[in-house]
């Protein structure tokens, strides 16, 4: 009691110099609203330091979403994740917003997103929806609750100030362990003082004695979370700020204010006699430091009192737990005897009854002995009769001894002849095991001796082949150094490179004079280290360029952009030179403003245009420039001036990544590429023939977003994998000039389908190669009928792709179309078989085709007289048929075809099962034709 009193006078000073703590307004609530004004104020100061958030009125301010996300952000940081969201996104911003704030604050949601984002909502009902925020951080409704609670307890009067609540505290916590309080900031960091404060409240709501200092987070989220369950106090604070100490002094002390106003309102319990034990009248004032700390040592005493007194019942409490632990142990043992000397009683009971039954049983055994002592008498006498009768058969059987006797000799002579004749077949028998033994032996090393031989033979085999395929990569080898060196010394002469260190020139007589000198492994050994050493002086000549370029102030790129300040967007004269993007206060300045270093990780990317300023139709197009977690927003003032920033920046960015990658790795850099990334125009991409690494395709997909002037594309015989390609396609759907595609001989599969697609623009393209992939049916399935809409397509290549018979009908049916004007179909190296030829016939009705290529499709003679027949009356000029199954039959009707039709100049059927019989006898027949080539072998 004495203490509710006391300290409610900490309470009442605290609500009428709220002003000291600096984040409370009491004049604020003296009205069912707050200013307009004092709404947008509190919102601008909260939402300073967030991006993409700058609030001037309660309209445009609001509409993207990102204003109502900060206020809730800032207010619960783990109710939305703020970073993720975007100005482009608006509905999905606001909608997440409205859903925090309800969910998280108990904010209800009074505005409608889609007319928040028309523009369609008042600025008043904004101001009345914002000012919720402003009321849940003031914690509107607990200080007016607690402003009611001081004149119950009769003390209304009192005053208190921060540094009054400062010494509650102190004391409330002045028993533990590791808990100083000296300020509202750094003491209360490791969470123990908030933790101290909860368990003097309440000794149940927190195990103190388990926490550790070392688990600051930890501890003050635990803290923060009990004193909302339990208390319910408003989290006016953050975890993170209270340990990295970013809490100002006025939030704590408004925070740590609420466990006092909860200590007064729980006081309630002690009724009006609060006043009377302290001997306090309600219009008693306390004047001096003394009286007060009096009060507060004779409350302290009265709790170390009680403290005892709780300490000494608890004892009381564990010895009576104790003592009745005793007796129910006693009362068990108890029960457990009784249960024993039951069963004890009942095992007695049953061998008193057996022993009765063994007495009445007596008599009749007595008389069951005199009848068995008969029996056995009658069988004495048997046994006597019995010994008799053997004494005699003794007699008989000693007298057939003596007989038997006489016998025996002549036996036994017997047996000692078969004994002698028994030991010679076995003498015999050894000796026939020993020299079974001697064979098995000398068949056995035989054995080992031609196992030996086969596997020196075959070592000598893979030896033999190793050497050769070996010799063949060395050859490549040496190929492959010359062709770079090649590239090496042509782009450093092109580029004029001083090199510091001096380079030898390639003399290939000088290199082969050193390898004949050396064994194989030393030969592919030195090979192996000049290549590298040659692709190290590549990677330098590339980078000795760019710094050359730089240090001779060479400007790729320079222009007026916006850029966005700290608060507000100004306009700066940017260049683009070596590998730093430069911005300065105007064109004619030579001090540096700021620059990017753009090999650093840097990334560009463009976003959605919007309005320059408010009611305004002016469109302005941003970029966003990211360097690690460093963000530079840049505005451009059309489409097209963005643009080309965009191409020279995303070129340059790849073009530095890529010879950067090349440097660390030692991987040989593509002069191709490097080329076409530094090129002011690139309308063809061309890096055929030559292996693909994961570290082109990241530098093409950086590389030529921004190229618009992309016509064609050459991937051919590079490796490139389905996965490879999937990601450069994505790119290429961006681009709408590309008419050319070559990615053949590869290692693509029909998963490619949708993403092929997806790049092709039907309208523009003009050639497709996709031979030697094995893309299947499958794929043609979802390709087929994007194909019958490409009416500018003048090659269409699928040789070697994996395809059917029944699988080429979709194609059919998309060649079929009137506008598809394609001149040559090439199928070679598939398995269209005769069912292909006969879906191809239907084709050669409606369109007429100036080549035709079916070579190595499993073609019959069926095959070739349906072609015959479909092709007659046509103006095709070339078929290719060789490598099927074509035979006499299917060769004399091809033969009249050609005969029949003028333009068809070339019919090729080599390698076919042509043979001289009576069915082949016209191809030799005299006509106009001329046979360009003909071979005669034996079947």
């Amino acid at each position: 009691d004495d203490m509710v009193a006391y300290t409610a006078q900490f309470f009442q000073k605290y609500l009428e110099d709220t002003d000291a703590f600096g984040s409370y307004k009491p004049a604020s609530f003296t009205a069912d609203k707050f200013s307009k004004e004092e709404v947008l104020d509190w919102a601008k100061t909260k939402t300073d330091s967030y991006d993409n958030v700058n609030i001037e009125n309660f309209n445009e301010s609001f509409k993207d979403g990102l204003a109502f996300a900060a206020l809730t952000h800032a207010l619960e940081p783990s109710s939305i994740d703020f970073s993720s969201l975007t100005p482009e996104n608006a509905a999905e911003n606001l909608k997440a917003a409205f859903n925090a704030a309800e969910r998280k604050l108990g904010i209800k949601n009074t505005l409608n997103p889609e007319a928040v984002l028309a523009g369609k909502v008042s600025e008043d009902d904004i101001a009345d929806y914002t000012a919720q925020f402003y009321k849940k951080y003031l914690g509107e409704s607990d200080i007016i609750k607690s402003a009611a609670a001081p004149p119950k307890l009769g003390l209304t009067g009192v005053k208190f100030t921060p540094e009054d609540l400062l010494n509650w505290i102190k004391r409330q916590t002045s028993d533990y362990d590791n808990v100083s309080v000296d300020d509202f900031t750094n003491s209360f960091k490791d969470g123990l003082a908030l933790s101290a404060l909860l368990h003097a409240m309440d000794p149940t709501s927190i195990d103190f004695n388990s926490l550790d200092a070392s688990n600051a987070k930890e501890n003050v989220e635990n803290a923060l979370n009990i004193a909302a369950e339990k208390f319910g106090l408003a989290r006016l604070v953050s975890s993170d700020d209270v340990v990295n100490g970013n809490a100002s002094k006025d939030d704590m002390v408004a925070y740590t204010a609420q466990f006092f106003q909860k200590y007064l309102e729980d006081s309630d319990v002690f009724g009006n006699a609060a006043s009377r034990d302290l001997g306090v009248e309600g219009s008693h004032v306390i004047h001096s430091d003394l009286e007060r700390q009096k009060l507060l040592d004779d409350l302290q005493n009265r709790k170390d009192a009680l403290l005892a007194e709780i300490a000494g019942l608890q004892d009381k409490i564990k010895d009576e737990i104790s003592l009745r632990k005793k007796m129910a142990e006693e009362i068990q043992f108890l029960k457990q005897q009784a249960s024993s000397d039951g069963q004890l009683r009942s095992v007695l009971e049953q061998k008193v009854k057996m022993l009765e039954s063994l007495v009445d049983g007596g008599n009749n055994t007595i008389a069951e002995l005199s009848q068995t002592q008969k029996q056995l008498a009658e069988e004495l006498e048997r046994q006597r009769r019995r010994g008799e009768e053997m004494s005699s058969g003794l007699n008989n059987l000693e007298s057939e001894r003596s007989n038997l006797l006489t016998d025996a000799e002549t036996k036994a002579n017997a047996l000692r002849e078969l004994e002698e004749r028994r030991n010679q077949l076995l003498n015999e028998i050894a000796d026939l095991h020993r020299r079974i033994k001697e064979e098995m032996e000398r068949r056995q090393q035989q054995a080992k001796e031609i196992a030996f031989l086969k596997n020196s033979m075959e070592h000598m085999s893979q030896k033999q082949i190793v050497q050769s395929k070996a010799r063949v990569g060395l050859d490549a080898l040496k190929k492959n150094l010359e062709d770079h060196l090649e590239d090496l010394y042509q782009w450093r002469d092109l580029h004029d490179i001083d090199m510091k260190e001096p380079v030898e020139d390639f003399d290939l007589s000088s290199i082969l004079s050193n390898l004949n000198s050396k064994n194989f492994e030393d030969q592919l050994s030195y090979l192996d280290g000049r290549l590298q050493e040659e692709n190290r002086n590549l990677c330098r000549i590339i980078q000795l360029k760019d710094d050359k370029a730089y240090l001779d102030e060479v400007i790729l790129k320079s222009g007026w952009l916006v850029m966005k300040g700290h608060k507000e967007w100004k306009k700066r004269w940017f260049t683009l030179a070596g590998n730093r993007f430069s911005f300065y206060e105007d064109e004619t300045s030579e001090d540096v403003a700021g620059s990017i270093n753009l090999d650093q990780g840097c990334d560009v990317v463009r976003h959605k245009a919007t309005k320059e300023e408010q009611g305004s139709n002016k469109k302005v197009w941003p970029l966003k420039v990211t360097v690690g977690e460093r963000k530079l927003f840049i505005r451009a003032a059309s489409k097209k001036e963005r643009h080309s920033w965009f191409a020279a920046l995303s070129s340059k960015i790849a073009h530095l990544n890529y010879v950067k990658h090349c440097t660390e790795t030692g991987e040989r850099p593509d002069s191709r590429l490097v080329g076409i990334l530094n090129a002011a125009s690139a309308p063809f991409l061309d890096i055929s023939n030559k292996p693909i690494t994961n570290a082109v395709v990241a530098a093409i997909v950086k590389g030529i977003p921004g190229r618009d002037e992309l016509e064609g594309i050459n991937l051919e015989n590079t490796g490139l994998t389905s996965e490879q390609f999937s990601s450069i396609s994505e790119v290429i759907e961006k681009l709408s000039k590309v008419a050319q595609f070559n990615v053949s001989n590869n290692k693509l599969d029909g998963s490619i389908a949708e993403k092929f697609v997806g790049a092709l623009k039907p309208e523009v393209v003009t050639d497709i190669d996709l031979s030697g992939n094995n893309l299947g049916d499958e794929f043609l399935k979802t390709v087929g009928p994007v194909i019958g809409t490409c009416s500018n397509l003048n090659v269409c290549d699928l040789s070697n792709c994996g395809l059917t018979g029944t699988g080429i009908e979709p194609l059919v049916e998309a060649l079929s179309q009137e506008s598809v004007t394609l001149e040559d179909l090439s199928l070679n190296n598939n398995k269209l078989g005769d069912d292909g030829v006969s879906s191809l016939t239907s084709l050669f009705s409606k369109k007429s085709f100036r080549r035709i290529l079916l070579a190595n499709n499993e073609i019959t003679d069926k095959g070739a007289e349906a072609l015959a027949n479909a092709l007659n009356g046509t103006t095709v000029e070339e078929i290719d048929l060789s490598g099927n199954k074509i035979s006499g039959k299917g060769a004399s009707a091809l033969k009249k075809l050609m005969e029949s039709t003028d333009s068809l100049h070339t019919l090729n059927l080599a390698s076919n099962s042509v043979v001289a019989d009576e069915s082949s006898s016209d191809l030799l027949a005299a006509s106009s034709l001329k046979i360009a080539a003909l071979t005669l072998s034996r079947t």
